[in-house]
């Protein structure tokens, strides 16, 4: 009888001690965009997805797209058609990212959909300014060594990825790590990095 008493407490405190381990385990795993609901307080915790850098977007931080924002946004992404979208953004890059609301939930739906109609150009990996070169569009696209003077803070656009970095940042990245000497994107670590950056 003793034996069995023993047993049964036993067998209550390790199915007490998974309990636990288990609802530990889903509380802090790492969350991913789309993937995100309202965290504590009603904030939604990601990683920005231009930087990086952690964010705690609480839902008073919140800013409604005007109808005209939600129009380009529903001509990038047609399925956000009728949700109620507000901005929030990135304090280190400015990246703007979209967030789809309910009164339960925030989710995340994207970023930088529209381009917003505020702010300088900046470097999606170290958020620098961005100085415009002085030649025209295109005119060392795809040989970007022959452009003169080109400066650490012009910008340029990765071929794969579209993203807007800076020279500095080009060049931190590369490091010798191609054997044609073409820029390596410190974004999405492919190359080649080919245009400069103009402004729309």
């Amino acid at each position: 009888m003793q034996q069995e008493y023993v047993l049964l407490i036993t067998l209550a405190t390790a199915a007490l001690g998974i309990g636990m381990v288990v609802t530990w385990a889903l509380r802090s795993r790492p969350s991913t965009p789309g993937a995100l609901g309202v965290r504590g307080g009603g904030a939604l915790q990601m990683p920005c997805t231009s930087c990086n850098r952690p964010l705690m977007i609480a839902r008073e931080e919140l800013i409604p797209l005007s109808k005209p924002e939600i129009a380009l946004c529903v001509r990038v992404k047609p399925e956000l058609s009728g949700m109620s979208l507000a901005e929030y953004v990135c304090p280190y890059c400015e990246a703007s990212h979209c967030l789809a609301v309910t009164k339960r939930t925030i989710e995340w739906v994207g970023a930088n959909l529209y381009s917003p109609h505020r702010g300088a150009a900046r470097c999606m990996d170290c958020g620098k300014i961005l100085r415009t070169p002085p030649w025209p569009r295109g005119a060392y696209d795809g040989r970007l060594k022959e452009a003169p003077n080109l400066l650490p803070d012009h910008g340029l656009v990765c071929s794969k990825c579209q993203a807007v970095v800076c020279v500095a940042c080009t060049e931190k990245a590369t490091r010798n790590r191609t054997k044609d000497g073409s820029y390596v994107c410190p974004r999405c670590s492919r190359s080649p990095v080919d245009r400069t950056y103009h402004p729309a």
